[in-house]
């Protein structure tokens, strides 16, 4: 913690085409050409009709394959959280020893053990990357940590630039939107109200001129779980979110 604290049915459609009424000219006709034409017709219109069921089954036995094919592949691309998972809170305890044996690794940009579900550290590395950051062991920033060492989360206490503290925050922020876009779980600050206000204060206020040392850190321990499950056990906050 900062010391500063979303498949339809495309429906088949077909007209019937009716036979042209046989004309006979005058009815003079004599029996048996009728009865020869009468099994034609029937036969035709036999034949006809099983062309037409046939069609239509076919094209509806297509359209259901294709119908499942559809749900599964989509199923596959969303690749939803299971019930099951929902029900789960990750921790990394309360040391270092502790967090490294549940797996947990530090995040420098958060400064806090997270748990393996809720590591991005593509975001992490592009951070540190970019910002290329110097925190000291000092407020007077005489004595530079190394990022090897603070990366380690073994020490007490880390003193950073102001620029940092605010890169903190959108950290947080960009965090929290490709958890929610990749269905992934979420870290406990995320889910903070107290740390959205925090980071709000902090970036209404001015930048001040000697940035060398603009924020106290103390590294601490983050817990981790779906957003189904935050909903229902959410942080409690000094300040409300309905207000």
């Amino acid at each position: 913690m900062l010391g500063v604290v979303e498949t339809g049915y495309s429906r088949v459609s077909s007209s019937d085409g009716g036979l042209d009424e046989l004309k006979h000219g005058d009815g003079l006709q004599k029996p048996k050409p009728w009865k020869r034409n009468g099994l034609v017709l029937t036969i035709l219109v036999s034949a006809l009709t099983g062309l037409i069921f046939g069609s239509i089954s076919s094209t509806l036995t297509t359209a259901a394959v294709n119908h499942i094919h559809l749900s599964v592949n989509t199923t596959e691309t969303a690749s939803p959280i299971h019930v099951s998972d929902v029900n789960f809170m990750n921790d990394c305890g309360d040391s270092p020893a502790k967090a490294r044996a549940q797996g947990c690794a530090f995040d420098t940009i958060m400064q806090l053990w997270v748990p393996p579900a809720c590591q991005d550290t593509h975001l992490t590395d592009r951070f540190v990357a970019e910002g290329n950051w110097t925190w000291y062991a000092d407020q007077r920033a005489h004595n530079p940590i190394p990022y090897e060492v603070l990366e380690q989360g073994e020490h007490q206490v880390a003193f950073a630039a102001d620029h940092y503290h605010r890169a903190h925050c959108f950290y947080t922020w960009e965090a929290l939107v490709r958890a929610l876009r990749n269905r992934s779980p979420i870290m406990e600050e995320m889910m903070s109200y107290d740390h959205v206000m925090h980071c709000k204060m902090m970036g209404l206020q001015p930048t001040p001129v000697n940035s060398t040392i603009g924020v106290e850190i103390h590294p601490g321990y983050t817990r981790c779980a779906p957003y189904e499950t935050w909903i229902r056990n959410l942080p409690e906050d000094e300040h409300s979110s309905r207000d």
